[in-house]
Protein backbone atom coordinates (compact mmCIF):
# COMPACT_ATOMS: atom_id res chain seq x y z
CA UNK A 1 0.00 0.00 0.00
CA UNK A 2 1.31 3.45 -0.88
CA UNK A 3 2.37 5.75 1.93
CA UNK A 4 0.45 9.00 2.34
CA UNK A 5 2.71 11.87 1.28
CA UNK A 6 0.60 14.47 3.12
CA UNK A 7 -0.33 13.11 6.57
CA UNK A 8 -1.02 16.60 7.95
CA UNK A 9 -3.72 17.05 5.29
CA UNK A 10 -5.28 13.73 6.28
CA UNK A 11 -5.28 14.76 9.94
CA UNK A 12 -6.88 18.11 9.05
CA UNK A 13 -9.55 16.33 6.99
CA UNK A 14 -10.29 13.89 9.81
CA UNK A 15 -10.62 16.74 12.31
CA UNK A 16 -12.81 18.82 10.02
CA UNK A 17 -15.15 15.95 9.16
CA UNK A 18 -15.28 14.76 12.76
CA UNK A 19 -16.13 18.24 14.06
CA UNK A 20 -18.92 18.50 11.48
CA UNK A 21 -20.32 15.10 12.47
CA UNK A 22 -19.98 15.77 16.22
CA UNK A 23 -21.94 19.00 15.77
CA UNK A 24 -24.61 17.42 13.55
CA UNK A 25 -25.06 14.10 15.37
CA UNK A 26 -23.48 14.62 18.77
CA UNK A 27 -20.29 12.95 19.93
CA UNK A 28 -21.99 9.86 21.36
CA UNK A 29 -23.97 9.14 18.18
CA UNK A 30 -21.03 9.66 15.82
CA UNK A 31 -19.09 6.50 15.07
CA UNK A 32 -15.69 5.91 13.53
CA UNK A 33 -17.64 4.32 10.66
CA UNK A 34 -19.48 7.64 10.14
CA UNK A 35 -16.14 9.44 9.91
CA UNK A 36 -14.82 6.79 7.51
CA UNK A 37 -17.92 7.13 5.32
CA UNK A 38 -17.72 10.93 5.32
CA UNK A 39 -14.09 10.91 4.19
CA UNK A 40 -14.01 7.70 2.14
CA UNK A 41 -11.07 6.55 4.27
CA UNK A 42 -10.31 3.15 5.70
CA UNK A 43 -10.40 2.40 9.41
CA UNK A 44 -6.63 1.92 9.27
CA UNK A 45 -6.13 5.38 7.78
CA UNK A 46 -7.99 6.94 10.69
CA UNK A 47 -6.41 4.78 13.40
CA UNK A 48 -2.98 5.50 11.93
CA UNK A 49 -3.41 9.09 13.13
CA UNK A 50 -5.71 8.68 16.15
CA UNK A 51 -5.99 5.89 18.73
CA UNK A 52 -9.69 6.43 19.43
CA UNK A 53 -12.74 8.56 18.85
CA UNK A 54 -11.98 10.26 22.17
CA UNK A 55 -8.53 11.23 20.90
CA UNK A 56 -10.16 12.70 17.79
CA UNK A 57 -12.54 14.69 20.01
CA UNK A 58 -9.64 15.99 22.09
CA UNK A 59 -7.81 17.08 18.92
CA UNK A 60 -10.96 18.79 17.60
CA UNK A 61 -11.44 20.63 20.89
CA UNK A 62 -7.77 21.60 21.00
CA UNK A 63 -7.93 22.96 17.45
CA UNK A 64 -11.07 24.96 18.29
CA UNK A 65 -9.48 26.29 21.48
CA UNK A 66 -6.46 27.49 19.53
CA UNK A 67 -8.79 29.17 17.03
CA UNK A 68 -10.67 30.97 19.82
CA UNK A 69 -7.45 32.11 21.52
CA UNK A 70 -6.02 33.43 18.24
CA UNK A 71 -9.30 35.13 17.38
CA UNK A 72 -9.42 36.86 20.77
CA UNK A 73 -5.74 37.85 20.57
CA UNK A 74 -6.41 39.35 17.14
CA UNK A 75 -9.49 41.22 18.37
CA UNK A 76 -7.63 42.61 21.36
CA UNK A 77 -4.71 43.71 19.21
CA UNK A 78 -6.66 45.17 16.27
CA UNK A 79 -9.94 46.52 17.66
CA UNK A 80 -9.98 50.31 17.59
CA UNK A 81 -12.23 52.39 19.83
CA UNK A 82 -12.37 55.79 21.52
CA UNK A 83 -11.93 54.29 25.00
CA UNK A 84 -11.31 50.97 26.75
CA UNK A 85 -14.99 50.43 27.55
CA UNK A 86 -15.96 50.78 23.86
CA UNK A 87 -13.08 48.51 22.87
CA UNK A 88 -14.24 45.84 25.32
CA UNK A 89 -17.81 46.15 24.03
CA UNK A 90 -16.66 45.69 20.41
CA UNK A 91 -14.50 42.70 21.36
CA UNK A 92 -17.36 41.05 23.24
CA UNK A 93 -19.81 41.57 20.39
CA UNK A 94 -17.34 40.20 17.84
CA UNK A 95 -16.47 37.18 19.96
CA UNK A 96 -20.09 36.34 20.75
CA UNK A 97 -21.15 36.52 17.10
CA UNK A 98 -18.26 34.40 15.76
CA UNK A 99 -19.97 31.16 14.66
CA UNK A 100 -16.73 29.20 14.36
CA UNK A 101 -15.79 30.03 17.94
CA UNK A 102 -19.12 28.78 19.25
CA UNK A 103 -19.33 25.60 17.19
CA UNK A 104 -17.34 24.05 20.02
CA UNK A 105 -20.25 24.74 22.38
CA UNK A 106 -22.46 22.31 20.46
CA UNK A 107 -19.86 19.58 20.79
CA UNK A 108 -19.28 20.25 24.48
CA UNK A 109 -22.97 20.41 25.38
CA UNK A 110 -23.37 16.65 24.99
CA UNK A 111 -19.99 15.76 26.48
CA UNK A 112 -20.34 17.85 29.62
CA UNK A 113 -22.67 15.15 31.01
CA UNK A 114 -19.85 12.60 30.95
CA UNK A 115 -17.88 12.52 34.23
CA UNK A 116 -14.94 10.89 32.43
CA UNK A 117 -14.83 13.76 29.92
CA UNK A 118 -14.98 16.40 32.65
CA UNK A 119 -12.22 14.75 34.71
CA UNK A 120 -10.09 14.29 31.59
CA UNK A 121 -10.49 17.97 30.72
CA UNK A 122 -9.62 19.08 34.25
CA UNK A 123 -6.57 16.82 34.25
CA UNK A 124 -5.44 18.22 30.91
CA UNK A 125 -5.82 21.80 32.19
CA UNK A 126 -3.91 21.02 35.40
CA UNK A 127 -1.08 19.45 33.38
CA UNK A 128 -0.95 22.46 31.05
CA UNK A 129 -0.99 24.93 33.95
CA UNK A 130 1.69 22.95 35.81
CA UNK A 131 4.03 23.16 32.83
CA UNK A 132 3.52 26.94 32.69
CA UNK A 133 4.10 27.40 36.43
CA UNK A 134 7.24 25.26 36.65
Amino acid sequence: MARNKYPEQTVAQILSASAKLFIENGYEKTTIQDIMDELKLSKGAIYHHFKSKEEILNAVLNKRSIYVKEMLDDLIKNTKADNEREKLKKILISSVTDREAHAIDLILSSQIKSPQFVVSGLQSNVNEDASIIS
